[in-house]
Parts: structure tokens; C-alpha cells; sequence
């Protein structure tokens, strides 16, 4: 809506300024100075003078030029950084999920087995009891809920 409103302010706006850059008139006055203006006096000879927009490089556009730049850099460390922080996380997720299908994996395996055993130093297997087996389920138990949050994964 405000778009709307503004439109013909900023049309006629452009048509004023290119008009006026337009009608730029120069004069000698009797005593001979040389005048420029938009509206010569009555019965001089005046000729149109071509303008052409010119740079206004001022002091206060290299500034506010420099401060741009600065911006748009820090706006895009900004964003480097936070997409990689989102890399990270994202990774970092990944993993976790990963590890918490291990977990279980691991622990229904453990918990579906009649017999459990280990590998000892020489390679042979010992077999666990029943309070082994019961402390290697708890332990799965506890990776589960770490690496699962509770197991709401």
C-alpha cells in the first residue's frame, strides 16, 4: 500500500530532476560575464548546456562506503560462522544417532542371547553368570539412555 502511495511522488520526482538537468541555459550578461541558470532573462541568447552527472565521490560516500563494506563483511562471517556451527551440530547428531543404534542394537542382542561370554587374554571364551549378564544389560541400559536421550529417539 505505501508502495502505491509513493510511486507517483517518485515518477514525477524523476521526471523533474531530468527535466531540470535538461533545461540548463548559459548566457552573457552586456558586461560580458558568462551566466548559467534555468531561466535566462528575456531577449538574451542562450544556449542549452549538456549535463552530465558527475560523480559526488565525497569524503562522507567513501565512509559510508567503507562502513558498508565492513558490514557486508562481518554479515558474512557471521554466516560462515553459523553455517558451520549448523555443520557441526548436524554432524554432531548423526553421530549420536548412530551410537544410539549401536546401543540398542547391542543391548537386544544382549537382552534376545541364552548365554553370554567374553574373550579372555589367551582367546578363550568365558561364559558370564547371571549377575555379569545382568551388570552388561544395565550397562547397555545406561548407553541407551545416554546416547538416545531416555530412549525418545
Amino acid at each position: 500500500m505505501t508502495w502505491l502511495r509513493l510511486a507517483p511522488a517518485l515518477g514525477l520526482a524523476i521526471v523533474t530532476q531530468a527535466t531540470a538537468a535538461g533545461s540548463i541555459q548559459r548566457w552573457t550578461d552586456a558586461a560580458g560575464q558568462v551566466h548559467y541558470g534555468d531561466r535566462p532573462p528575456a531577449g538574451v541568447d542562450a544556449q542549452p548546456v549538456e549535463v552530465r552527472p558527475g560523480s559526488t565521490d565525497t569524503p562522507a560516500d567513501r565512509t559510508r562506503r567503507a562502513r558498508t563494506e565492513r558490514l557486508l563483511e562481518v554479515i558474512e562471517t557471521e554466516r560462515a560462522e553459523r553455517a558451520a556451527a549448523e555443520e557441526k551440530a548436524r554432524a554432531e547428531r548423526e553421530a549420536r544417532a548412530a551410537r544410539c543404534d549401536r546401543a540398542r542394537r547391542e543391548l537386544a542382542g544382549v537382552e534376545r542371547a541364552a548365554l553370554l561370554y567374553v574373550r579372555d587374554a589367551a582367546g578363550e571364551r568365558r561364559y558370564l553368570d547371571d549377575g555379569e549378564r545382568g551388570a552388561a544389560i544395565e550397562k547397555l541400559r545406561a548407553a541407551v539412555g545416554h546416547w538416545c536421550k531416555g530412549g525418545s529417539q
